[in-house]
């Protein structure tokens, strides 16, 4: 009788349910609040994804209990946005959940919480899309990029989450693998191994593919700890993978009076989010710059190219339609026509922008070595 009650007020405290479906998925509306906005609320601050987040959609439940044989929690995860947690499986594998909901108390300063500040903050949320995760996979897998599996799901209370529960129960998450394989390291680690030993690299094709990625879904937040790394070995050293993470800026749009001004006048990248024209590659590019200037990277102007024109070969109109059906339902609905027509837009301009973002990285070269003897010509 306790758990009945627990789980009643789990749900009034969420907002969340509208309707279940036996025990295996439940209608949610994730963020409702965003579809109040009146006529000049939406002029001013942007129209962006507020219906997504305000419309019912149908989740898979998830019970860690039973899910992969069993999740064990670990600690809370670092987010800046979002409430995470790190779990492990039965092998020790690593997972994660991130609330899809962000917590906006969490990026403004603690005197600012209690002004408009915040208020203004949440709502900028309302431009990055709920589901923006799941587009990903097609499209990585047919350029054979590692990447993970988003699950978009609702966390069942289950006595397994421990002192996580109150937390975590009851809320809609993005479930994924922390990494495709068991072991991985972060960059910094990794640039550290290719400072102290010229035999150890990593994979620069896989990378840039990977970033173009970045640009083609228009996801801009992809600082150092986006990436984890798997080694393998060279035979003289070791050769680093790239694994793609957290995708929560993939087809985030600036839309409204105030989020065009802000961004044109104070930050930095100044990206004009998920339009149908690619504009200045280089700002999307800024935070994924950090390997530029070593050894791997330096591709020749004919390199470069051939990489360009292998992944525009492969990202087919098919790959792209099977990236927008993963969306559920009602979301595939709204936006499968202004996606594909943009997503297809962008692919088509990859060679002009990837010419110009390669003329741009070498104006002035950065060519960065190692720790060990070296001979450059």
């Amino acid at each position: 009788m306790h758990s009945f009650f627990k789980l009643i007020l789990l749900v009034l405290l969420a907002c969340t349910f509208v309707k279940t479906n036996a025990q295996d998925s439940v209608v949610v509306r994730i963020h409702p609040s965003y579809g109040h906005a009146g006529a000049f609320h939406r002029w001013f601050l942007g129209e962006n994804y507020r219906k997504e987040w305000s419309m019912e959609v149908r989740l898979p439940v998830v019970h860690i209990s039973a899910f992969h044989g069993g999740l064990t929690p670990e600690r809370l995860g670092g987010g800046m946005q979002s409430k995470s947690l790190r779990l492990v499986d039965k092998d020790r594998r690593e997972w994660v959940i991130r609330s899809v909901e962000k917590i906006p108390d969490l990026v403004v300063p603690e005197k600012l919480r209690q002004t408009f500040a915040k208020d203004l903050v949440d709502d900028a949320t309302s431009a990055q899309n709920p589901f923006a995760a799941l587009l990903v996979p097609p499209v990585a897998d047919v350029l054979q990029i590692p990447h993970t599996n988003p699950i978009i799901c609702f966390i069942a209370p289950d006595l397994a989450l421990g002192q996580y529960e109150k937390t975590f129960a009851g809320t809609a998450v993005v479930l994924e693998e922390r990494a495709p394989f068991k072991q991985s390291d972060n960059t910094l680690e990794v640039i550290g191994k290719l400072t102290e030993d010229n035999n150890n690299a990593y994979d620069a094709v896989s990378f840039l593919k990977a970033r173009m990625i970045d640009l083609l879904f228009a996801d801009w937040d992809r600082h150092e700890d986006q990436w984890r790394w798997h080694a393998v070995d060279n035979g003289s050293g070791k050769t680093w993978i790239p694994i793609p993470r957290d995708r929560d800026q993939v087809v985030s749009v600036t839309e409204g009076v105030l989020p065009h001004l802000v961004k044109g006048l104070y930050t930095m990248p100044r990206v004009p989010g998920f339009t149908e024209k690619i504009r200045k590659p280089r700002h999307y590019f800024f935070k994924s710059a950090f390997l530029n200037g070593y050894g791997p990277s330096q591709f020749s102007h004919e390199q470069w190219t051939a990489i360009v024109n292998d992944f525009v070969r492969a990202v087919t109109d098919s790959v792209l339609e099977a990236s927008i059906a993963r969306l559920p339902g009602p979301v595939y609905k709204l936006r499968h026509e202004v996606f594909f027509r943009k997503l297809r837009s962008r692919r088509e301009q990859l060679p002009a922008a990837m010419e110009d973002y390669y003329r741009f990285i070498n104006e002035t070269v950065d060519v960065r070595l190692t720790d060990r003897d070296e001979k450059v010509e």
